[in-house]
């Protein structure tokens, strides 16, 4: 039987038939009819196998979701929640789901954490034209199936609202405290491979489970604490949007229904490229093959150098570039002015790691001559090497491999504690351009920059210090500042 394209809707949305899934089941017939029409293959040869491409999976497809690290409690239901989602009858709903996505992003370039989240908002947080998720609507006509056990846990799963939370604490056994940004509740954290190498103050987007008194993350996308604001203001604008609609909205409901829009902010906090202004006549094509890799001693001492002292210029997301002329020009073009600059070297603080990518040998030494003379004390040489196919550090913070340092010795490390000791017994009294030319106790006592001092000693206490290398211990320094709110 034919439906028409003004009769309800054959998926009980309610709606007409061509304001619901009239646009998706055309799609499949076209589909449909192409492969019908399509020609047949030519034979192969005797003793060949048949050269067939591989067919490129949907990144975004539910079906992989059940491989989620879940507990053996949720495990299942997941499993069972799924394959009934897959059946023909759900595919017009996985359809608009996978379409909030895809209008979006180049979902290509998505790490597995962020696939994991979006498939997990896919299957418990969109709602449907009904106005339920597509786990609700399982659990209401298929629970009454499932075991009591794993009718709880799924329960449960779709009760747990989606989280903003930053670790306050971590434990000596391997577990943290993550607290609630918007309610302040506070999780202790048994498990989080979900999301990686977590450090204090890291800001991340998850969803919990709970196992007995304790807590796991079911999925979750991360960062450090420097794209907080960010993605805090841009729930505050989704929240204003939707409260027009309905007052009574908050934060809670605002990560449930547009979650999309919060990853995206998530994703381009993280992936900001944004080049220093040093003017439109600069060319910055030139790759830069030539690396000097450097270990990390002082990053607090070490951007300051490098933001004093040197011809660098950042970006304050650990990248700098130097711009320069390349060459002597001939003695008729001398008095020519603009003369192109280009990037002679990118420079980038990673992981406890310093990196020098310069566009020739010549650079790289005189790169590391600059370097050296102005931030000595901060940096330990490792390694010069030649990179057969790199992007610019500027533009692309392409992910490295960390190179294998040779282990310090008990006396290096003495005096790497020794140095960072004296560095910041003479700090509250330093002038520093990221408090605006302020020293940190001329800070402390100003309410209007005693926000950025906060900021900025929780960032130089979530630095990923370089393996073997010493951390430092600010808790004298927050007494000294009288910084309560982070002691």
């Amino acid at each position: 039987m034919k439906i028409g394209r003004n009769d309800p809707c054959p998926c009980g949305s309610g709606k007409k038939y061509k304001k619901c899934c009239l646009e998706t089941d055309e799609a499949a017939a076209r589909e449909q009819r192409a492969a019908a029409q399509a020609p047949p293959a030519e034979a192969e040869p005797p003793g060949e196998a048949p050269a067939t491409a591989a067919p490129r999976p949907d990144r975004l497809s539910i079906a992989t979701a059940a491989n989620a690290k879940l507990s053996p409690p949720y495990r299942a239901p997941m499993e069972r929640l799924v394959g009934w989602v897959a059946a023909k009858e759900n595919r017009a709903h996985v359809q608009r789901a996978l379409d909030c996505f895809r209008r979006r992003w180049l979902i290509d370039q998505w790490d597995d954490m962020t696939l994991q989240i979006a498939r997990d908002w896919m299957l418990i947080g969109y709602q449907t034209s009904r106005g339920r998720t597509l786990a609700q609507t399982f659990l209401s006509r298929e629970g009454h199936r499932l075991p009591t056990a794993e009718r709880e846990s799924l329960a449960r799963l779709i009760a747990e609202p989606y989280r903003l939370l930053e670790v306050i604490d971590l434990q000596t056994d391997g577990g943290c405290t993550a607290r609630d940004v918007y309610s302040g509740k506070e999780f202790r954290l048994r498990d989080w491979s979900a999301i990686g190498e977590l450090r204090r103050w890291d800001f991340f987007l998850a969803r919990l489970q709970s196992v007995g008194d304790d807590w796991e993350v079911g999925a979750a996308i991360a960062g450090d604490r420097r794209i907080r604001q960010a993605v805090l203001n841009t729930v505050n604008h989704l929240l204003a949007e939707l409260q027009p609609k309905n007052p009574r909205v908050g934060h809670a409901e605002v990560l449930r229904v547009r979650l999309p829009d919060v990853i995206e902010a998530f994703l381009e906090c993280r992936n900001q490229q944004s080049l220093p202004d040093i003017g439109e006549n600069i060319d910055d094509a030139i790759p830069r093959p030539y690396v000097a890799t450097y270990r990390v001693l002082n990053a607090a001492g070490l951007r300051e150098a490098l933001s004093l002292n040197g011809p660098f210029l950042g970006d304050g997301l650990d990248r700098y570039i130097w711009a320069g002329r390349r060459g002597r020009q001939p003695k008729h073009r001398r008095r020519l002015r603009g003369r192109p600059r280009i990037v002679l070297a990118g420079l980038s603080i990673d992981r406890g790691f310093f990196f020098l990518d310069a566009i020739s040998r010549a650079f790289r030494r005189k790169g590391k001559a600059r370097i050296e003379k102005l931030a000595a004390a901060h940096l330990q040489h490792i390694v010069d090497c030649r990179e057969v196919s790199v992007k610019n550090v500027a533009i692309a913070n392409r992910p490295r491999d960390l190179p294998e340092a040779p282990p310090l010795t008990d006396a290096e490390k003495r005096r790497i504690a020794d140095s960072l000791d004296n560095y910041f017994r003479e700090w509250p009294d330093r002038i520093v351009t990221a408090l605006a030319g302020l020293t940190p106790r001329q800070a402390a006592a100003e309410p209007e920059n005693r926000p950025y001092l906060v900021e900025l000693v929780q960032n130089m206490e979530n630095e990923r210090p370089a393996p073997g290398v010493p951390e430092y211990d600010f808790t004298e320094i927050k007494r000294e500042l009288q910084l309560t709110e982070i002691l």
